[in-house]
This record gives structure tokens, C-alpha cells and sequence, in this order.
């Protein structure tokens, strides 16, 4: 992920192995060690602050191995002589990581993160996203890529329990419809196309020792595996199935409307449930109109697997506005793997009556997704990966969307990225003809 630069906590704790077995040079070591992991643990939460932390397995890992650094320097500073103040080493958050990807907000332990866990605690945060773009028939563009502003709140109500609230809404500042620079997430709900603010994310829940419950609009269990590889800034997640119809809301594989929520975490294993309550359709259900469910195992601290499924069950033969299609169903499973500055993920999605084509269509889709990336230092990320979507049969035409992908960043620091993406078409239209022209687009993410 973007951002969160796992492998610099490897480094740590190789570190501060060394410092068990160096005992004369231990002091010192351990207060620059202990720079290094507060550094880490603010940028942590800065991503979880600005609604960013969107992979659930990659945070946990995060925030598990903070924990084990935390408990192993402890153990030395117990065995420790106090430095001088002037050995202390101050390691500023930004030197240490930077990152910009997009998400839900998932959080560790399904708890949304506050300054304390015993006090209420009001954040705001935000991203301004901006893109400019030239396709390869020499048309160009700038566009909005998903700019938001968000709050969040968590009031605590006893031990182990907490109310919490996130509202976030899209703010389109540059282009309010975008034809070049597009990906498979289109950033708005249906019949949010023309408006300058969207709705992204809404809701509220209550944490418990057993599991976080919310209600909203939210990130679905679906997106969970989805989301491990949309990872690049400006396309990309167009054959996972995620975001089928606009941002997903209506069928639940995105960013789910009207929805109840489960999550929770036992040990490797976490777990999500949702179904959706609504009134749209002659085929309304007494309960759970669509409903879905994910279940993942973080395999080791740099390999996670999981797999989700997701089905409408109030749909119509021909939708209308808001409404979702009779027979909708939706399968994935995925998979991310990291080592040192390396990380690579892939997901394999199957659906039936989901995807639209270029003639509004539903048809039965079959999709691969994959992303990789290379991080050289705390400034420079390279990525690579491509996106496939076909026809699993019963399609009368030729429509495919096929692109490979690859993108560069500038990490200024934690807030500031600069980024630059290439994609390469292959994809067609149902008639076999050429559906769109390639792209190159670059732009800033400006994180607040």
C-alpha cells in the first residue's frame, strides 16, 4: 500500500535485534529506535486519519509489528543506562514514509483510530486530487480524481465499547465529467454525474469486544479483497467486479448504500458480513436485499489471502435509476505478498448479470487484476500491473477491457505525492471496434 512502507518495520526490528546482542552501543540505538518507531506510529495514523487506510490485513500487520517493537524495546530499556539528551534522535514521520492511496477506512482490531481510546476524539481530513491527461489521438484533459473531505468521531461509552461516525464527501474542484482519465471506480453514486459534492461515505456504529456493527453507506467486505490491488493513483479496479455500476452502491461491491456491517478480527482470521435493506423494487426482500460476506487469513506478516462473495436478491430485468439487475452475483478471491521494498498482489473476480458493457448491457464477466510495486528509498515507488475483463459467454458482441498499467511517484513527504501514470489500451467495444485510446496522466495528491 501506498504509504505504508512495511519494510522499513523489518528493518527495525533486524535493528533492534542487533541491539540486544550489542549491549555497549544499546542506549543510543535504542533512543534512535525509538525515534524511528514513533515516526512510524504517527504516519500510521495520519493515513487512518485521512480515510486512506483502506487495506484491513496490511494496517493490522502495521500496527502488529509496531506492537512487537514497542514490547521489544521496552524489554531493553529496562536493561538499558539512560543516554545523554544530546544522543536523542527525533526521526520526523516524513522521512520515514509517504504514500497517497485511496480507500475505505477499515480499521485495525475493527476499531476506528482516534488520538485516544479513552477520550472522544473529532478529526477532519482531506485530499485534493488533481490530473492532467493526453490520450494517444492527441486529446488532453485535466480532471478531479476523487478529492475529498472527511470527518471522523468516536466518542468511547465503556470498556471495550465505543460509538463512532464517518462522514466523507466527494469534492469535484477541477472537471465535473471527466471522458479521458477514467478507471473502473467512477467516484460518484448514481445521479451524482453533474455535481460538484458527492456522497462517499456515511456512517455510524458502535465497537464492541465482539466485533464492530455499522450502518451507512460504506466500503463493502467485497472491496476488501477488491482493494488489494487498486492501488494506483489515477485507473485501474475495472475488472474486479467492485465497482460494476458506478461506485458499487447498488449492488453492494463497492461503496454499499442503505447497509448493515460486521467485522472483526480473531487473530490471522478477520471477517466481514453486510446486507442491504431497501424499498426500490417489486422484488424487495423482507430482509437483506443483497447480502455478502469476506473472509481473509493474514498467512504470515508479508502474505494475506482472501475471498468474498456478494448477491442481489431484490433485482429487476431492466434496472432503472437506483436500481440494481435480477441475478446479480459477484465472487473474488485475492491475495497481496510483500518483501522488502517489494510487493505484489492479484485477484481473480467471476460474476454473473454485473458488469455493463459499452451498450449498457449486463453480461456474465470473468476478471484478473494485477498490481505490483517497487519502492527505491523513501522517495521514489514504481509500480506495474494490468486489468482484464471478458465475457464468460452469452454476450452478443466483443467487449473486452484489457489495459496495462504503469505508474512512477515523487513522495515530497507524507502529505504531498507527485505522480505519474501510463495505460496502455486493449480493450473493444462490442462491435469490435477500439473502445478507447491509451493515456498518459499525471498529477498531485495533496493530503491534509
Amino acid at each position: 500500500m501506498k504509504g505504508l512502507r512495511l519494510f522499513l518495520l523489518m528493518v527495525l526490528m533486524n535493528a533492534l535485534a542487533a541491539v540486544s546482542a550489542a549491549e555497549p552501543a544499546a542506549a543510543q540505538q535504542l533512543q534512535e529506535l525509538q525515534g524511528t518507531l514513533a515516526a512510524l506510529q504517527a504516519r500510521l495514523d495520519a493515513l487512518v486519519k485521512q480515510g486512506d487506510a483502506a487495506r484491513q490485513s496490511e494496517i493490522d500487520a502495521l500496527r502488529r509489528l509496531l506492537a512487537d517493537a514497542g514490547r521489544r524495546i521496552d524489554a531493553l530499556e529496562s536493561a538499558a543506562p539512560a543516554p545523554e539528551a544530546s544522543t536523542l534522535a527525533a526521526v520526523p514521520a516524513a522521512a520515514v514514509a509517504e504514500g497517497g492511496g485511496a480507500g475505505p477506512v477499515v480499521m485495525a482490531d475493527d476499531r476506528p483510530a482516534g488520538p485516544s481510546p479513552t477520550k472522544p476524539s473529532l478529526d477532519w481530513y482531506g485530499s485534493l486530487r488533481v490530473r492532467a491527461g493526453i490520450a494517444s489521438n492527441g486529446q488532453t484533459e485535466i480532471a478531479d480524481r476523487f478529492s475529498r473531505l472527511g470527518l471522523n468521531g468516536r466518542v468511547p461509552l465503556a470498556d471495550g465499547y465505543a460509538f463512532f461516525g464517518q462522514l466523507e464527501l466527494g469534492v469535484n474542484v477541477v472537471n465535473q465529467n471527466p471522458e479521458i482519465v477514467v478507471s473502473g471506480d467512477s467516484g460518484m453514486a448514481y445521479g451524482e454525474g453533474s455535481e460538484a459534492v458527492k456522497s462517499r461515505i456515511g456512517r455510524v456504529g458502535v465497537e464492541t469486544p465482539f466485533g464492530t456493527f455499522s450502518w451507512g453507506k460504506q466500503y463493502s467486505p467485497y472491496y476488501d479483497v477488491a482493494g488489494l490491488t487498486d492501488m494506483f493513483f489515477t485507473f485501474g479496479s475495472e475488472a474486479s467486479g467492485a465497482f460494476g455500476t458506478d461506485d458499487g452502491g447498488i449492488s453492494g461491491t463497492g461503496r454499499s448504500e442503505q447497509a448493515f456491517q460486521y467485522r472483526h478480527r480473531f487473530g490471522p482470521v478477520h471477517v466481514g458480513v453486510q446486507v442491504q435493506n431497501r424499498t426500490w423494487t417489486d422484488e424487495n426482500a423482507s430482509f437483506a436485499d443483497t447480502y455478502g460476506f469476506m473472509a481473509g487469513l493474514d498467512v504470515t506478516s508479508s502474505l494475506t489471502v482472501a475471498a468474498a462473495f456478494n448477491q442481489v436478491r431484490d433485482g429487476v430485468d431492466k434496472p432503472k435509476l437506483n436500481q440494481p439487475k435480477r441475478g446479480d452475483q459477484a465472487f473474488i478471491v485475492g491475495g497481496r505478498w510483500s518483501h522488502g521494498p517489494f510487493q505484489v498482489a492479484a485477484d481473480y473476480a467471476a460474476s454473473l448479470n454485473h458488469e455493463v458493457d459499452d451498450q449498457d448491457v449486463y453480461f456474465n464477466g470473468r476478471g484478473v487484476e494485477l498490481y505490483s510495486q517497487y519502492d527505491v528509498g523513501p522517495k521514489w515507488s514504481f509500480g506495474g500491473g494490468f486489468n482484464y475483463l471478458w465475457s464468460a459467454g452469452g454476450h452478443p458482441g466483443e467487449y473486452r477491457r484489457l489495459n496495462g498499467l504503469g505508474s512512477v511517484t515523487f513522495h515530497f513527504n507524507q502529505t504531498l505525492d507527485v505522480n505519474a501514470e501510463i495505460k496502455i489500451e486493449g480493450s473493444r467495444a462490442t462491435d469490435g471496434s477500439a473502445l478507447r485510446h491509451s493515456i498518459l496522466a499525471w498529477g498531485v495528491n495533496y493530503n491534509f
